[in-house]
């Protein structure tokens, strides 16, 4: 069967090929679909809150607020200090904040047992005097639970995990962090965590 092509030219779409038959008007109301329609546009919201899990750590509850863009996991003082578990003070780190300050961590809880939707998992968290958030959950967490995060237009999200231990996969929704008056005063300086 052979095909043959013309080319028509038109006033704001430029030269088209048409097959035998095929009508202009079906090319632009097709290219016309293709556009974004301005009037039903959806767009992303200038910003999004963080999202935080409830941990177990011994008797207490923590919230840790969920940060891809940290190399480690970060606990306050004041909650290793309720803890009451030995810290390897020989195991620092220089952390720089997003700001580009730098200060050095107190030293290392190593593998800290959190438990998240009743699974253990045993993570290396390195401890800070002071910081806007109580437990920050950076890339060693997800790395070892194999972390996917699920976001939702009303932003709610889920968070998949498989325990290395069992292979479970479980799936815990997240929440809204709970943001403190001081949190909100000392995030200002201090918002991220890096190398």
């Amino acid at each position: 069967e052979l095909v043959s092509t013309k080319r028509v030219t038109t006033g704001h779409l430029g030269s088209l090929a048409l097959e035998e038959g095929e009508s202009l008007i079906g090319v632009k109301s097709y290219l016309a679909s293709l556009l974004p329609q301005t009037k039903e546009l959806v767009v992303a919201k200038h910003s999004e809150e963080l999202r935080a899990l409830d941990f177990k750590m011994g008797d207490l509850t923590v919230e840790g607020v969920m940060d891809e863009g940290s190399q480690i996991c970060v606990l306050r003082r004041d909650i290793w200090e309720k803890l009451g578990l030995p810290l390897r003070s020989d195991h620092i780190m220089v952390m720089e904040s997003a700001n580009s300050s730098k200060d050095s961590t107190l030293g290392l809880l190593q593998n800290l047992k959190v438990s998240v939707g009743g699974y253990n998992f045993f993570i290396q968290v390195q401890v800070v005097k002071e910081a806007p958030y109580k437990f920050l959950v950076g890339l060693p967490f997800m790395s070892l639970t194999q972390l996917v995060t699920k976001h939702y237009t009303d932003s709610s999200s889920d968070v998949v995990m498989v325990d290395p231990n069992s292979g479970a996969v479980i799936t815990v929704p997240t929440r809204k962090r709970k943001c403190t008056e001081s949190s909100l005063q000392s995030e200002s300086s201090q918002t991220g965590v890096g190398f």
